[in-house]
């Protein structure tokens, strides 16, 4: 099974003095690619994994061809959660033959991981469905009468409150009027 952080661990700079040692020339915008992708493995370690990928983008303008370079790209876009960078980037990754499988193992393990959220969430839904479908089948009728009891004691005090509120305001203005009353009677007898 793949695990992307062991993959981008394992990656090694190119050297480009062996290089050379086996060609005549290198192509200076090969050489340019391979010091940008040696650059961006030194990021990765130091986790500045935006900037690795900015230098592997430059990378593969300098070398459309360089595989390496891309794959290293997609396993940035995985480090970095851009599955659909990531599976993009190895999607033009599975032309190169060498790099083929390795590719389509990627692009399966991507998909596999992307899934497995959505796989939990059904198994989460279904699970609570069938816990609340028993509970309303085991204690249903039982708990449907205490909760229309309850509901109808509490309309039942909401309702005498209300009387309550309601004898209390009226009170209240014949209390208002008596002392009225009264006032006008101890004024006049003064």
């Amino acid at each position: 099974m793949i695990d992307f952080d062991i993959e981008i661990k394992n990656i090694q700079p190119i050297n480009i003095k062996n290089m050379e040692h086996n060609r005549y020339k290198i192509n200076d915008n090969i050489i340019k690619s391979i010091i940008l992708y040696n650059k961006a493995i030194a990021e990765i370690k130091t986790k500045e994994l935006d900037l690795a990928i900015k230098d592997l983008k430059k990378a593969l303008i300098y070398n459309q061809g360089f595989a390496e370079g891309m794959k290293l790209l997609g396993l940035c876009y995985v480090n970095n959660k851009e599955y659909k960078k990531a599976e993009k980037t190895f999607k033009k990754l599975v032309k190169y033959e060498i790099y083929s499988d390795v590719a389509k193992e990627y692009i399966k393990k991507l998909l596999d991981e992307r899934n497995i959220p959505k796989i939990v969430i059904i198994g989460f839904s279904i699970v609570t469905v069938v816990i609340t479908g028993f509970i309303i089948i085991r204690w249903g009728p039982s708990m449907l009468e205490t909760f229309s009891a309850k509901t109808e004691t509490n309309n039942k005090l909401v309702n005498s409150q209300k009387k309550t509120d309601e004898n209390f305001d009226r009170n209240k203005d014949v209390a208002a009027i008596s002392y009225k009353e009264y006032e006008d009677i101890y004024k006049k007898t003064r």
